[in-house]
């Protein structure tokens, strides 16, 4: 990894430890439901994982609000379609490494909608503890 890599990766990091994306992040999963809005679109109810920016964050437009923290650059994303996307696009991130994985191999996780609130919650599963 050269260090022009390295050294994007440590601001974008900073970036994402920052208390502002942290908020905003958490407002816009409230905002959209908690489900991934890629596969609301194709009548798939499942919960999103990560809020991703739709026009790539860099080093150079980091300091536009109008980029980093603005809702109209975010979509709630699952770790599958946010993994598509990277790839597709070709990114050099986290998630567009994942080329050689297979997506989807992992633990399905189970959801629920809570009829209270109508928020997405995980289902956990009765304990199998057949201890006396």
């Amino acid at each position: 990894m050269g260090t022009e890599t390295a050294n994007r990766r440590k601001e974008l990091q900073a970036f994402y430890n920052t208390p502002a994306w942290r908020r905003t992040r958490e407002a816009y999963r409230q905002t959209v439901g908690g489900l991934c809005e890629d596969c609301k679109a194709r009548g798939i109810i499942k919960a999103g994982d990560c809020v991703h920016h739709v026009i790539p964050l860099t080093p150079s437009n980091l300091s536009s609000e109008n980029i980093t923290l603005d809702f109209a650059n975010l979509r709630l994303l699952c770790d599958e379609c946010h993994a598509r996307v990277h790839q597709e696009r070709g990114d050099e991130t986290s998630a567009g490494r994942r080329k050689g994985k297979p997506i989807g191999k992992k633990r399905k996780r189970r959801y629920k909608i809570d009829e209270n609130t109508g928020a997405v919650v995980i289902d956990t599963p009765p304990s199998r503890d057949f201890s006396l």
